[in-house]
């Protein structure tokens, strides 16, 4: 695993109360609709039984599975956050929890899904696995994703580490495929599937290149957000993704490593 750090610490609510509160949720809900996510979801995550996230966030997927007729609930440890969804989007079941300490029975759901929440604990950040397959009943599908340490990033960040500032915070851990596989068998969880997305991620944390790059995908991005709104249609986004991403090799380009297993 390779450590990166920041100005602050990341394990604790109030830099994501500080963190969401700089984001439009509405953008973000739609571009959760278009994630490279909701195929999967579609393909691996039960319809019967009810799902639960862990580390939610703004609920934007919480949100987007709603919609696609999931019966699904989200936790986080954000307060603040918490309570603003809830006031804004009643209809979804969101409430404050701890991703360590699961207040749900054994066997309670049908799926588990954590999106980029454990890398940011440097210390017994496997736990919340094995806090997942608590509350799984038999059969349980775990929907994990952390950061993927990719070829491009393992010839970089050595680069950028040179540079770094030596009294900078903890921020999260980023996995080779194998680390995160063998954490997650060590709960005896069976694998399912081992997947990757995000290599606009990567393409916009390149050097030179990737603020051109960043300024140019938002419009995109945002063009495929509006059309699929209007028409319900997502032909363009599935093409120009085929063709920015298509010839990319995931070892190399993807942002996000998702493994998805069974209890």
């Amino acid at each position: 695993m390779y450590k990166q750090y920041t100005s602050k610490e990341a394990d604790n609510p109030d830099f994501w109360s500080k963190h969401w509160a700089n984001q439009d949720i509405l953008e973000q809900m739609k571009s959760a609709k278009n994630s490279e996510l909701i195929h999967l979801f579609k393909k691996y995550l039960p319809k019967k039984g009810v799902i639960l996230e862990a580390g939610c966030g703004q609920g934007i997927f919480v949100n987007a599975l709603k919609e696609l007729g999931y019966q699904i609930e989200g936790i986080d440890f954000d307060k603040e956050t918490v309570k603003q969804i809830n006031g804004k989007f009643p209809n979804l079941k969101i409430t404050v929890g701890d991703i360590f300490n699961l207040n749900y029975p054994e066997n309670n759901f049908s799926g588990y899904i954590s999106l980029g929440a454990i890398e940011h604990y440097e210390n017994d950040w496997e736990k919340p696995i094995g806090q997942s397959r608590r509350i799984l009943e038999d059969g349980g599908i775990l929907f994990l994703s952390v950061p993927y340490f990719n070829y491009v990033k393992r010839l970089i960040n050595p680069i950028k580490d040179l540079f770094k500032k030596s009294d900078g915070k903890f921020y999260q851990y980023l996995f080779k495929s194998k680390e995160i596989i063998q954490a997650v068998k060590s709960e005896r969880f069976k694998i399912i599937s081992v997947d990757f997305y995000g290599k606009s991620k990567t393409l916009m944390e390149l050097p030179l290149l990737g603020r051109m790059f960043k300024s140019q995908y938002r419009k995109i991005k945002s063009a495929i957000n509006e059309k699929n709104d209007k028409k319900n249609n997502d032909s363009l986004g599935t093409f120009i993704k085929k063709l920015i991403f298509g010839i990319l090799p995931n070892k190399w380009f993807a942002h996000m490593v998702v493994v998805i297993a069974k209890k």
